[in-house]
């Protein structure tokens, strides 16, 4: 998850291109010192509101526009995958393309963290986000962008620990 991020609105034409320059200033570290809120369990685009359970797992999706509701829960999993030392050509180990388990009989297993995840609410004017450490090793960004239904979801795992 990166500590610092530029976001910013920009109108480009289609097939076209436009330039833009970003610095550091001094007044940069005082403009966002407010935007954190450690507290919330929301965002809002205005459009579509995400609800966050109290132990920060994502638990609702409210639409705005037609005020409908709908509850999900979100949870991270995985798998023991093939190991490479016991793999040949016929048996390929697990990788980025290839879903093989150690056995046929394998089950997923949570993904568990340490009391509550540790969220913060994020919000620049621009976007909203919910930043998740969930473990160590697997962490996310949930992201509303203005005048969007939708929502973005940047999910960073590793490394895995043994």
């Amino acid at each position: 998850m990166a500590i610092n991020e530029a976001c910013f609105m920009a109108n480009i034409d289609p097939l076209g291109y436009q330039t833009y320059f970003i610095s550091l200033t001094t007044s940069y570290f005082n403009l966002f010192k407010n935007k954190l809120k450690e507290s919330q369990n929301s965002i809002s685009n205005g459009l579509i509101k995400l609800v966050f359970d109290s132990e920060g797992y994502l638990a609702g999706y409210h639409d705005l526009t037609n005020g409908k509701a709908y509850s999900l829960k979100q949870e991270f999993f995985y798998y023991r995958g093939y190991s490479s030392k016991d793999a040949n050509w016929d048996f390929p180990p697990s990788g980025a393309y290839i879903f093989r388990p150690i056995n046929e009989t394998f089950s997923f297993k949570k993904v568990y963290h340490t009391l509550n995840i540790n969220q913060t609410i994020f919000d620049d004017g621009i976007v909203q986000e919910a930043r998740q450490v969930i473990s160590p090793w697997v962490s996310q960004v949930i992201r509303l962008v203005p005048n969007k239904k939708t929502v973005e979801f940047e999910w960073t795992v590793g490394p895995i620990s043994k």
